[in-house]
């Protein structure tokens, strides 16, 4: 007979949720990154660091058919420009 299963019931217990913390961590990292949600915040941190630093620059408003050409011109004449859209 054992002297304390409860004690051994403990351990079962806190090794076994210690595993599903580790499980559940593993997988809210993984999928934080296939989302994208890190890349998207440090892509996000650039572009407002490179807007801040332009100035005397070109704002296009919309990206659509003609706002299109406006931007294949600007990258042509490697003029400054940011584009505000949808």
């Amino acid at each position: 007979m054992e002297k304390f299963p409860v004690a051994r019931m403990v351990t079962v217990v806190l090794i076994v949720c210690g595993v599903a913390a580790i499980a559940f961590f593993q997988s809210t990292l993984t999928t934080l990154l296939i989302e994208g949600y890190i890349g998207k915040a440090f892509r996000s941190r650039v572009m407002n660091q490179k807007i801040a630093a332009l100035s005397n620059h070109f704002v296009v408003a919309g990206c659509g058919r003609t706002g299109r050409y406006v931007v294949e011109e600007l990258v042509a004449t490697r003029l400054p420009f940011v584009v505000v859209d949808q």
